[in-house]
């Protein structure tokens, strides 16, 4: 099992908003991609202003799999709508579940 977290650095003030739409769209996305245990965090220490989703997968070939199938989804495409001009910068990191 994977862990996918995704670290979006937000603009000054913006985690809230962007932590929302997120929050709103991605659970039934993960879902439909076959992943589980989706999260939306945000920070309470280090830089300011970030938010972390986080899912598990089965494996790193079922997310790039299924991520062609979430970068076409309509849905992905309405949330991104919603962020859009509020993310400064992400990076993806990926761990193996050892328990």
């Amino acid at each position: 099992m994977i862990r996918v977290r995704s670290v979006l650095q937000t603009k000054w003030g913006k985690a809230d908003e962007v932590a929302a739409a997120l929050k709103e769209g991605m659970n039934q996305l993960a879902k439909e991609m076959g992943g589980r245990n989706p999260h939306v965090l945000t920070d309470l220490s280090g830089p300011f202003h970030r938010v972390v989703e986080e899912i598990d997968v089965e494996s790193l070939a079922h997310w790039e799999q299924n991520r062609d199938k979430l970068f076409s989804h309509p849905e992905f495409a309405k949330i991104m709508a919603r962020v859009d001009g509020l993310i400064e910068s992400g990076y993806q990191e990926f761990f193996t579940i050892e328990s």
